[in-house]
């Protein structure tokens, strides 16, 4: 059976963020969806992610097992999630260090963000 997908190895905008050959030679788009690919380029799990404004949305699919899982945010920083809620369920590792760097959204949540988050309602306070 032939594919219809294209792998995203000569994307000029990852590679001039310096997304890693080895992650771009494992990421193609087809048919709208982003697709993980194995050794030998066949499509293992498809992918897609939405925004919205405020809202961030994904979807994974791992093509193996048939299953999938989507979640939706209501937050704008709501795709630093999708490690922590897809990747222990549906393995995404090439699709997510191609997205992140790709499209600028924050992957995970800093460490001791609740003193930085409390530091900003207290400068807040004062104004």
């Amino acid at each position: 059976m032939k594919h219809c997908h294209i792998f995203m190895t000569k994307d000029y905008w990852a590679l001039q963020l310096n997304v890693s050959h080895h992650t771009r030679k494992h990421v193609a788009w087809g048919l709208g969806w982003g697709l993980q690919t194995d050794n030998e380029g066949n499509p293992v799990r498809a992918y897609h992610s939405g925004d919205m404004n405020h809202w961030r949305a994904w979807i994974a699919i791992n093509l193996e097992d048939k299953s999938a899982m989507v979640f939706f945010t209501n937050g704008s920083n709501g795709h630093m999630l999708t490690d922590s809620i897809l990747s222990p369920h549906i393995e995404l590792a090439h699709a997510m260090d191609y997205f992140f760097p790709k499209y600028g959204f924050a992957r995970k949540v800093e460490k001791n963000w609740h003193v930085w988050n409390k530091h900003s309602f207290n400068i807040l306070e004062n104004i």
